[in-house]
């Protein structure tokens, strides 16, 4: 799993608040107003939720681009709604972003959709999509009138209990070749190759769970303005010791980061104003490069050699 160094701290924000149905969404501008904010701030990456309370995978697909081309580093983690979003439209909205982006997506993936057989075939098969093209699969020879490779280029073909699909995708092999994964801890068993981890709970909760799942990149995930979050509703409107309560779970080895959820606008600014600043001060940055890069993670690799016995795309020439 992940490979981050102990030194560095991982904060993501939701990039829209937890509202009820028929609520206004932000602007455009609201979102990228909010981004750029994030980004300033350190903040590592910016997830966008979807299904119920949310916008839908369209929508969100939108906004995100729209959000990657207004900044540069900060990593960009879309919800996926398994159930109402097949996987081959799902692969190819995540690889798209990670092209806009130049490698900063990441997805969520539901836990309680992850559990079954369908589940595990619906990240499979993201999965051999997102492997269908080899790395060099693109020549782009003008010279030659060559633009893909042949050979380098299979169809999925896939046949399973709950899928049927031909493939390919429509676009070569993007920057991560597989967006950064992430999903409840407690479902990591049903997610093989999850690079993030989150979970909900007070601080002997988390600590269990860290024990359970000794490795793997932990992150809490909060409401700043919740009363009832389990960890830190006790603590009001204390950023110090809000502070305090996550810098001693991270310093103890049982996190790596925090996931923020928020209701009202006035939350995120004091996260991004308050408590990112005493939670980051003193501590390197992750390395730039992409989310895998920053994470640590290696990027998979995709030859022709790995489609012995596939049936494949024959190139394409000019």
């Amino acid at each position: 799993m992940h490979a981050v160094p102990q030194s560095h701290l991982l904060l993501d924000a939701s990039i829209w608040p937890e509202v009820a149905e028929g609520a206004t969404p932000p602007s455009a501008q609201d979102l990228v107003t909010l981004a750029r904010t994030a980004e300033e701030a350190g903040l590592f990456s910016l997830s966008a939720p979807v299904g119920a309370g949310h916008v839908d995978h369209a929508e969100c697909g939108i906004a995100l681009a729209w959000i990657a081309a207004q900044t540069s580093r900060i990593g960009l983690i879309s919800g996926v709604n398994m159930a109402a979003e097949h996987p081959y439209f799902a692969a190819r909205r995540l690889a798209a972003l990670d092209r806009i982006s130049g490698g900063r997506a990441g997805f969520v993936l539901d836990g309680a959709a992850l559990r079954g057989t369908r589940g595990r075939e619906y990240l499979l098969l993201m999965r051999e999509l997102w492997d269908g093209w080899a790395d060099d699969a693109v020549v782009a020879d003008k010279d030659a009138g060559v633009l893909i490779a042949a050979g380098h280029v299979r169809h999925t073909n896939h046949v399973g209990p709950h899928f049927r699909v031909r493939g390919p995708l429509p676009l070569s092999r993007t920057p991560q070749g597989h967006p950064v994964l992430t999903v409840e801890a407690a479902r990591a068993a049903e997610a093989e190759g999850a690079d993030l981890l989150l979970a909900c709970g007070d601080a002997e909760t988390l600590f269990g769970l860290r024990k359970a799942v000794p490795s793997g990149c932990l992150l809490a995930r909060i409401g700043l303005d919740d009363p009832g979050d389990p960890l830190i509703g006790d603590l009001g409107h204390d950023d110090t010791a809000i502070a305090e309560t996550l810098e001693a779970l991270f310093r103890d080895g049982i996190l790596q980061g925090v996931s923020m959820r928020w209701r009202g606008v006035s939350a995120l600014r004091r996260f991004v104003d308050h408590i990112a600043p005493r939670l980051l001060s003193g501590r390197p940055r992750p390395a730039e490069g992409s989310l895998r890069d920053r994470l640590g993670l290696s990027r998979p690799s995709v030859t022709a050699a790995d489609f012995a016995g596939a049936e494949l795309f024959q190139g394409l020439s000019a």
